[in-house]
């Protein structure tokens, strides 16, 4: 299904089928450069195959190829987390069984803008290894967060973090939590340059499991650790940085067997809880699996809840928009595809897009239908509508970043740090980046006005090309930058360097 609402925007409730019996899963999705969207996932039948899935799309939800990659004729290819890099290309995450080992390895994979395999590495963890979350590192390396078993009787469990470099080689590799079972499911930068990870343990807190937090340095390091929750099962965490330099960290929490609901908590940079949050719409069986921060500092929090309209409570996907200060419910929607007493629709992966909406993918399961399990895509306006839960607004504002026409040459860029009181620089990298004249630096607030233009000619330092920032008049708050090739023709005419987002204290 597939709505129009102006200014070029849609919206849609798509499922994708790889074969009739086959069972498929969306497990991560972003928005790419050409405003489409790309799925990573796996397939999989009664048999035992299971693959590496992608779908890549437009902007309107319409498949424009898919490809399968089966790593391991023993399965369990599954792609966790997917980025675009600044080359088009495409770095998946996840796990596949390795054979040699007799266990499951974590994985790096490379593509091309139309998904012909560049590269695929293993990227050793320890034993039956998984990584679940991947960022780019400034140096165009990757960084991994997930964890791996402490011997083959798999009753123990670290959180791990790994360094690799552009190539997908180790570097290095750091591991968290006391014995017991410990679990890193997210990362995220933090503005000190180090990185926060969230996952869940039993070996800290006052639970059976409870949601974590690992803080480290720049090098993985250790700084703090906490755990977060009540005396049931607590899991499925996962945090993002906030933009006042704290902590968001979302999953659910066990209320009393079997009542499970939807938990946010929000900290300070030292990991103390500022506040938390339950949530549920009937007191049954709901959780929340992702959590990302929009432009007005709110929170988009995506997970499960029961369809109280069926007699078999059927599960459904989840959004809540929640407000930043205490964490009051702004708005709440619910998604299904097929709808009815038969069938159940799953939340992996939000994000948001460029024209202020949310995209998200998971599954649906519809076992009267040949084809079983599909990929479930959604894309909603800003006020969470697909088209079929409520009328979509036509007036939503996008990301406070004009998008222009081409050309765009988006570079690799940081901030540090990040916030910042009186002064930081960006640094942009990337292996063939040449700037032979000045730039243009445009800083918007978070409604999309321009608030600041600076010309500067660029220093560089050994790989890197650093631009200072000061404060000046700018108040506290969240701004966003846009960097791009000074010249004698318009700015929306001039070629874009990097973009990205930094908070003033």
């Amino acid at each position: 299904m597939l709505f129009s609402i102006g200014n070029a925007q849609d919206v849609f409730n798509k499922v994708y089928n790889y074969q009739n019996d086959y069972y498929d899963a969306g497990i991560s999705v972003i928005q790419t450069l050409d405003e489409g969207y790309l799925i990573s996932g796996n397939v999989n039948t009664l048999s035992g195959f299971l693959g590496l899935y992608i779908i890549k799309t437009d902007a309107a939800g319409d498949t424009l190829w898919t490809k399968v990659f089966n790593f391991s004729q023993q399965g369990t290819d599954n792609g966790y987390s997917v980025i675009q890099l600044v080359d088009s290309t495409y770095l998946i995450c996840g796990s596949f069984y390795d054979s040699t080992e007799g266990s499951k390895d974590t994985y790096l994979l490379k593509l091309s803008s139309v998904g012909d395999l560049i590269w695929h590495k293993i990227v050793e963890g320890g034993i039956n290894d998984v990584g679940l979350e991947v960022k780019q590192a400034q140096d165009g390396g990757f960084f991994i967060a997930g964890f791996s078993y402490d011997d083959t009787t798999f009753n123990t469990s670290k959180a791990y973090l790994i360094k690799t470099d552009s190539l997908g080689n180790k570097l290095w590799q750091k591991n968290y939590g006391a014995t017991g079972y410990n679990f890193a499911n997210s990362i995220d930068f933090t503005g000190d340059g180090g990185f926060i990870l969230g996952g869940e343990t039993n070996t800290m807190g006052a639970g059976q499991f409870d949601l974590c937090l690992y803080k480290t340095d720049g090098q993985g390091n250790l700084e703090w650790q906490k755990a977060y929750g009540g005396t049931g099962n607590d899991i499925e965490g996962y945090v993002i940085n906030s933009y006042d330099g704290g902590y968001v960290l979302v999953g659910r929490k066990e209320i009393s067997n079997p009542t499970v609901e939807g938990y946010i908590i929000k900290t300070d940079d030292t990991g103390k809880v500022e506040w938390e949050r339950s949530f549920a719409r009937g007191g049954n069986y709901e959780g929340f699996k992702k959590v990302r921060q929009l432009p007005d500092s709110s929170y988009i929090v995506g997970g499960f809840t029961i369809d109280y309209n069926t007699a078999s409570l059927r599960p459904r996907i989840w959004l809540a928009k929640i407000e930043p200060n205490n964490g009051d419910t702004l708005w709440t929607r619910v998604y299904t595809h097929y709808g009815g007493d038969t069938t159940h629709d799953y939340i992996f992966d939000i994000n948001l897009t460029y024209d202020g909406g949310f995209i998200f993918t998971g599954y649906v399961i519809n076992n009267f239908l040949p084809a079983k399990n599909d990929v479930f895509l959604v894309k909603t306006d800003c006020h969470g509508c697909d088209g079929t839960n409520c009328t979509p607004d036509p007036g939503c504002p996008p990301l406070p970043i004009d998008t222009p026409e081409p050309p765009i040459i988006i570079y690799e860029a940081g901030i540090y740090p990040n916030p910042f009181n009186t002064s930081a620089t960006i640094v942009i990298t990337h292996p063939d980046l040449t700037l032979a004249s000045d730039l243009s630096i445009r800083l918007y607030d978070v409604l999309g006005r321009v608030e600041k233009e600076i010309f500067i000619t660029p220093y560089k330092n050994g790989s890197y090309f650093e631009l200072p920032l000061l404060r000046g008049n700018l108040s506290p708050g969240l701004y966003f930058y846009q960097i791009r090739m000074q010249s004698n023709i318009t700015w929306l005419d001039s070629k874009i360097i990097a973009i990205g987002k930094f908070m003033v204290q």
